[in-house]
């Protein structure tokens, strides 16, 4: 459903993202592959693509996950290694996905990092 722009911010929990969270993720970000808006991919990704790709967070490169009031993951963020050059250790890419929810203020928190 569409929300009125002068409603009150929703307050979206955001945690660090789990193994459990990487179907929710995959499915996200095929909906920006399928949009043709979020990414220069032009095919969906399968479990395997996700899976080596999660393998490349820690620590320092996290991936965080948005709920929604059920429970249901509507975004995430991730921090993305720039380059695997050393100059550009300090670098990290942000990447930022929400479901496609009308009226969500989900991307404006993640890069508030509430």
């Amino acid at each position: 459903a569409d929300v009125p722009l002068d409603s009150p911010p929703l307050e979206i929990p955001i945690r660090a993202a789990a193994t459990t969270d990487l179907e929710a993720i995959r499915a996200i970000y095929n909906q920006g592959i399928e949009d043709r808006c979020a990414t220069l991919e032009t095919e969906p990704h399968d479990a395997a693509q996700i899976a080596a790709w999660w393998a490349l967070h820690d620590d320092r490169y996290v991936v965080a996950v948005g709920e929604d009031p059920g429970g249901t993951i509507a975004g995430w963020a991730s921090l993305n290694r720039f380059s695997h050059r050393c100059a550009h250790n300090a670098i990290a890419d942000l990447s930022i996905y929400v479901a496609r929810i009308r009226g969500s203020v989900i991307a404006t928190q993640f890069k508030r990092g509430s």
